[in-house]
């Protein structure tokens, strides 16, 4: 699984389009920072 589609994944979307490029290419950070901040 590339990050894009863990995204993808996570909120039940079918899979990303293919103009999107190749998934590796994302970097997807699935946690956000503000709550690591506290």
């Amino acid at each position: 699984m590339t990050p894009l589609e863990d995204l993808y994944s996570k909120f039940n979307m079918s899979p990303p389009p293919t103009d999107t490029g190749r998934g590796r290419d994302w970097n997807v950070d699935l946690i956000p920072k503000f709550l690591m901040a506290n």
